[in-house]
């Protein structure tokens, strides 16, 4: 790991800063600011990589990317290094932005960096980490494997109804500079990405030309920013009853890395799309917005949506098209990283507010409402007006303990469409609000019907911008009111940020060193073209290890029971009995050797691995034991 850190920070400069700035020097990229067009230098150079290694993936030669790399670095670095030099200083690092951002990314990092260490008790996984992130390491060792990668939820299956491009950048990091996989998701390139989401932040507030403690503030709360959680439950004395906000918020951001990503790149191709001065200067915004359809579809589609009522203001007013231009070279981009992977899937159905009914039906601090009873006599009696009051209600308290801090944009917002205010930046951030919330609010997706929350998350972010900038127009007014005002905010985004860091290290998932030796010795035994079997229930009570084995023995499993919306019916049906059958037969240690023998026959299993101890192997003799660590056993079929 330690050797892994000056390595990392030398791909980061090589493959990323300099081919980056490289692009942003040939078109004279009109920004000046040093710390921005630093910034904006590692976005495109993200971009760029994405878009160049992905193009050679189809053909399989995605390490022809590094020769465009080494033209860079031989073109660019003496350019670059005299730019440091010239515009870098040690102060720099002592201002309060940088300390900021330091502690942000320092509590996004802290949330994800101890899981996926090896311990006393095994290897630790906290909160999601244990879930979420086992998959995208599954996934990431899959696109290493082969391109384009096979659902390692169903070996054999395509992969289908995924934006792979985070989980692809990993994984291109991980085959082509030999890192460790849970060291580059889980550590590395979390500092990074958390680091840079900052400055990215910091760069488009600039542009914005905010005041410092506008500045400050947002780069405060686009880390710690949080609902009034803690502070509800304290009032309603609902201490152990159920409350689930659905809102993930400012650190927790780093659970779903690709949402963090995306919006450091949105925040970026913002800044883009309002200095292009020269024709070709629309390239930027084109690359930054054209890799977010595969990242981060909703993010996307936010971009997408903003950037097509302004590209219609700008035609009316100006009598332009530069923005149509960014909308249709962007548009092709994304499709090129969306199309291949997510074709036909994730609809959006009308379904207006079944999200904040789900949530008053769900969440049972509210209890003493009796909101789902009235709910139900309301609508027996088809009693509108109550029904109307109903989700008014939910709507409230929905929003406004999740909202916390951000209440106060509601207010700002409707200022903006007056006359004077209408301007195409003001027009791009309200439309994508307008969207998130619109979408969050009325749809639900056909597969996972409430992931169109995931809008609502982003809405949250881009609301912090007139957060900010309301509380830092009252800083200016005295020292006594700045210093109230911080106050006020660190004490209100404090109670949810503490709770947050200290409830996600409860309840660990922990692997014991007999499965983190199993799993080893799976990867050791087995090749890509094998098929492995996990047999991993016990009667009335499943257990599901087969996303770990498939995480961490690198090699797809026949059938787990992780992200299988969009595999076909037919073939999860069949491949769940097959394992449940082969479990019973488990149990009942029957002789039937010919059935069983004839299962994995058909289904072309060449490895079975049990977590329940022996697989009747006195009886099943086609079965050879090649493994055996407690309750762990690996066979190969005979």
């Amino acid at each position: 790991m330690l050797f892994s850190i000056p390595l990392f920070i030398i791909i980061l400069i090589s493959a990323f800063y300099l081919p980056g700035r490289f692009l942003l020097r040939r078109i004279q990229y009109p920004q000046k600011d040093f710390l921005s067009i630093a910034t904006m230098s590692f976005g495109v150079g993200i971009a760029l990589f994405l878009i160049g290694t992905y193009m050679l993936s189809w053909l399989h030669i995605s390490y022809l990317y590094n020769l465009f790399v080494l033209v860079t670095i031989f073109l660019e670095w003496k350019d670059s290094l005299e730019e440091w030099k010239k515009n870098f200083s040690l102060h720099y690092i002592f201002q309060l932005e940088f300390l900021i951002i330091l502690l942000g990314s320092i509590g996004m990092v802290a949330l994800v960096a101890t899981s996926g260490i090896t311990n006393s008790w095994g290897m630790v996984f906290y909160s999601a980490n244990g879930v979420d992130s086992v998959y995208h390491i599954s996934l990431i060792n899959s696109i290493i494997q082969q391109f384009p990668p096979n659902n390692p939820s169903v070996s054999g299956v395509a992969l289908h109804g995924y934006h792979i491009l985070y989980d692809f950048l990993i994984a291109q990091l991980v085959s082509q500079y030999h890192f460790n996989t849970l060291d580059m998701f889980f550590r590395l390139f979390p500092v990074f990405m958390s680091i840079f989401y900052g400055f990215a932040g910091l760069t488009l507030v600039k542009f914005l030309k905010f005041t410092r403690q506008q500045s400050l503030l947002f780069l405060f709360l686009l880390y710690f920013a949080q609902g009034f959680r803690v502070i509800l439950v304290t009032l309603l004395h609902a201490q152990g009853l159920h409350y689930d906000p659905v809102i993930v918020q400012s650190l927790s951001h780093v659970f779903d890395p690709s949402v963090v990503l995306s919006m450091g790149l949105t925040f970026l191709a913002i800044v883009g799309i309002f200095t292009m001065k020269k024709t070709i200067t629309v390239v930027v915004p084109i690359i930054l917005i054209g890799i977010l359809g595969g990242m981060k579809i909703y993010t996307a589609i936010l971009m997408y949506g903003g950037l097509a009522v302004i590209a219609c203001y700008q035609l009316y007013k100006e009598k332009r098209y530069t923005y149509f231009l960014v909308l249709l070279g962007a548009g092709i981009l994304s499709a090129f990283f969306y199309v291949p992977f997510n074709l036909g899937v994730g609809k959006l159905i009308f379904a207006p507010f079944l999200q904040y009914k789900h949530f008053m039906e769900s969440n049972d601090i509210f209890y003493f409402l009796a909101w789902p009873l009235k709910y139900q006599v309301y609508e027996l009696h088809h009693n509108v007006l109550r029904i109307v009051q109903l989700y008014l209600e939910a709507f409230v308290l929905f929003l406004i303990p999740s909202l916390g801090l951000r209440i106060v944009s509601l207010v700002t917002l409707p200022k903006l469409f007056h006359k004077k205010s209408i301007n195409k930046i003001t027009i791009l951030f309200c439309t994508m609000i307008a969207i998130a919330f619109c979408i969050g609010s009325f749809f639900i997706q056909n597969i996972e019907v409430f992931n169109t929350v995931q809008f609502l998350w982003l809405g949250y972010i881009l609301l912090i911008f007139p957060t900010a900038y309301v509380f830092g127009k009252y800083t200016v007014r005295s020292k006594k009111l700045c210093i109230a005002i911080w106050v006020f905010v660190i004490l209100f985004s404090l109670p949810d940020t503490i709770f947050l860091l200290s409830s996600s290290f409860k309840n660990p998932t922990v692997l014991s060193s007999n499965f983190l030796q199993t799993a080893s010795k799976l990867q050791q035994s087995t090749n890509l073209k094998d098929g492995i079997m996990v047999i991993d229930r016990k009667e009335g009570n499943d257990i599901y290890n087969t996303t770990f084995f498939s995480a961490l023995s690198n090699r797809p499993i026949y059938y787990q029971t992780m992200v299988l919306n969009n595999v076909p019916e037919d073939i999860v049906s069949k491949r769940r009995i097959t394992v449940d059958t082969l479990a019973s037969l488990q149990m009942s240690c029957v002789d039937d050797s010919q059935h069983i023998k004839q299962i994995l026959k058909e289904e072309k299993i060449d490895y079975l691995v049990s977590v329940n101890g022996d697989y009747c192997k006195n009886k099943v003799a086609f079965l050879q034991e090649i493994f055996s660590k407690g309750n762990y056993r690996i066979y190969q079929v005979m």
